[in-house]
């Protein structure tokens, strides 16, 4: 599957699987449980009249030799699989592409661990062959969760051990952005959006929630986007639509990467305005000390997240 000519006989997800299954021990017996056909469709479809079929193949092709991948092979097939996880772990083939540069720094990072630094580099040999067939297909999957928790899941020997440290940094908070974003809010923000009573109301029923889905999940809990656990939804922004909307809008004047998302600010279901979130945020709050006064249950609210009142001229 190294090779171009014979990998571009099947169809682009085939060899992203090969590379995956030889790479991972007992994958391919589970990728046929969870049934994934073990015959492989051809790239190209067979047209009979106005008919249009498409045949497989199995993999075993009588011109192809088996022997050892060189050390350069394996760092590329490494490299191949990396992406091919991380774009399954972050859910988009679309997001591997416009982040391409930290693609090649996690990469690189891999080949540091594993003291084979000049392969950041030189092992090409899949440059030409991108995982984002692969990565749609498997995120289209139901078993995409079970794959990735079934991964994190398993003690690898190196140099598996090693990519699965890479796979499980990405995966931490993946594809949570709505609960990171709100939780980097309730820590930082030093703005009065956050006394809002429609923004203040709901943050009461933010930290319940995260607090009932880490006790029920533990160490998993970071995971769940990853593992696309069911209970993930609990986290959206239309459980939140007034806290949800009031961080991103901090998140975008705080931030300059956040900045370039053209997601709307204000969610569905929210009674903000983008005009009332500007005049809350031109007055300060405190966390330490005594602040100015607020409505005792505001107070009572914000001192949950350490706001003691509003900032009061020297």
């Amino acid at each position: 599957m190294f090779n171009h000519e014979h990998r571009s006989r099947f169809h682009p997800v085939t060899a992203s699987l090969v590379f995956m299954c030889y790479l991972i021990p007992g994958l391919w017996e589970a990728l046929n449980a969870a049934g994934v056909h073990q015959r492989s469709y051809l790239a190209a479809p067979v047209k009979d009249g106005d008919r249009v079929a498409y045949e497989t193949l199995a993999l075993h092709l009588s011109d192809v030799e088996d022997r050892s991948l060189s050390a350069l092979e394996m760092s590329a097939l490494l490299g191949h699989c990396c992406t091919l996880l991380i774009g399954v772990v972050i859910g988009s083939s679309e997001k591997i592409r416009s982040g391409s540069e930290q693609i090649k720094r996690w990469f690189k990072t891999l080949m540091v661990t594993l003291n084979k630094q000049g392969h950041s580099k030189t092992a090409t040999a899949l440059d030409l062959y991108p995982p984002s067939s692969a990565i749609d297909w498997i995120n289209s999957q139901p078993w995409a969760g079970n794959l990735i928790l079934g991964l994190l899941m398993t003690t690898f020997e190196s140099p598996g051990r090693e990519l699965m440290d890479q796979i499980r940094m990405v995966a931490s908070y993946a594809q949570m952005t709505t609960y990171s974003t709100i939780k980097q809010y309730l820590d930082q923000c030093m703005d009065a959006t956050l006394a809002l009573p429609a923004v203040a109301s709901e943050i009461p029923k933010f930290l319940y929630t995260e607090q009932d889905l880490r006790s029920k999940l533990g160490e998993w809990f970071e995971f769940m986007g990853a593992i696309r656990h069911p209970e993930v939804i609990k986290l959206a922004p239309r459980s939140f639509p007034n806290l949800s909307s009031a961080a991103l809008f901090w998140s975008r004047k705080e931030s300059a990467t956040v900045t370039a998302f053209r997601a709307p600010v204000i969610q569905l279901g929210s009674s903000l305005t983008e005009s009332l979130l500007t005049r809350a945020r031109r007055r300060e709050i405190v966390r330490s000390g005594i602040g100015g006064e607020m409505t005792p249950n505001i107070k009572k609210i914000l001192g949950l997240v350490g706001v003691t009142g509003y900032a009061t001229d020297k």
